[in-house]
Formats: structure tokens, C-alpha cells, sequence
């Protein structure tokens, strides 16, 4: 979905649950270390974000990734945004996006919060998410506001963009 000749080098990301839980299904931190030490960097400088929400999310559904995710270095990767720029753009794609998340669910609802996030900031998506075909998905969303989005089998395009290599 993305071209990479439009990523600017040095651009930011903006994280969802699904790719946390997909690079590290994918990408064991045991076998791939220099990968996670690449990430680590990125969440160190602070290029790579996720809102607060994802945090909660994490909690709510992976015991080892919400262990990762808590570690001295990594915490401070989820930023609570909630300025009223932040807020404007939530409140957009809420109202435009009714159905990106079932709000009947008791399930913390994260997906919003990072398009928010990366159009706030000019950041860059990266998701596991599929664009939906009947149902909106964070991919459908980033293509209609214009933001960039890495989704579903494109984390290799994210290495490649960065300019890694294991």
C-alpha cells in the first residue's frame, strides 16, 4: 500500500498491536537480535511510537509481549497523546470510521488512536491488517486520509526502508 520512493528517510512510525504481535511471532527475539536491537533503536531515538492504548492492548491479550512491552527500554515507546490536534484527527475518523472498531466489545479499541497518532505527527502506519473488504481496517482508513501504511506481509518493506539487513 505504501510506495516506498514517497517514505522520507528518518520518517517516524506509528505501531498497532497486530505488528508488535506479528514481528514477534515471526522474528523470535532469540534467533533474530540484531533485528530486535535495530527496533530497539528506533524506540530508543524515538521513531518508533505507539499510543498508550496499544499498551493497554498488549496487556489485555499476550502475557510475554506485555512482559516485553514493560521493560525499562520499551515502555517508553507508547505515548498517551491526547492534545486537541491528537484529538481533532480521533474524532475525525471516529466520525468517518464508525465501523473500525465495535464499540459493543469491552475490548480496548486501539486501532483509531494509532491512525490518530500518525496523522498527528506525520508518521508512518505499521500494521498486520488487511485492507477490509466489507469492514473498515486501519489499511482503508490510511488510504483514504493519505497516511502511509506498511500492512499485512509488508514488514520487510519497514527492514528495507530502514535500510537493514540480517
Amino acid at each position: 500500500m505504501i510506495h516506498k520512493n514517497k517514505i522520507i528517510k528518518d520518517m517516524g512510525y506509528s505501531i498497532d498491536t497486530s505488528a508488535i504481535i506479528e514481528l514477534k511471532r515471526r522474528y523470535r527475539t532469540d534467533i533474530f537480535a540484531s533485528l530486535w536491537s535495530e527496533i530497539e533503536h528506533l524506540i530508543h531515538t524515538g521513531r518508533l511510537i505507539a499510543h498508550t492504548t496499544v499498551y493497554i492492548e498488549l496487556e489485555e491479550k499476550h502475557d510475554e509481549l506485555f512482559k516485553w512491552s514493560k521493560g525499562k527500554n520499551i515502555k517508553k515507546m507508547f505515548k498517551k497523546d491526547f492534545s486537541k490536534g491528537f484529538m481533532d484527527v480521533f474524532e475525525q475518523i471516529q466520525n468517518d470510521y464508525p465501523d473500525l472498531v465495535d464499540y459493543t466489545s469491552s475490548k480496548t479499541k486501539a486501532d483509531p488512536f494509532v491512525i490518530a497518532l500518525a496523522a498527528h505527527r506525520s508518521l508512518i502506519v505499521i500494521t498486520h491488517e488487511r485492507i477490509g473488504v466489507g469492514k473498515t481496517k486501519i489499511p482503508n482508513v490510511c488510504r483514504d486520509l493519505n497516511i502511509p501504511c506498511l500492512f499485512y506481509n509488508e514488514l520487510p518493506d519497514f527492514f528495507e526502508i530502514e535500510g537493514w539487513s540480517f
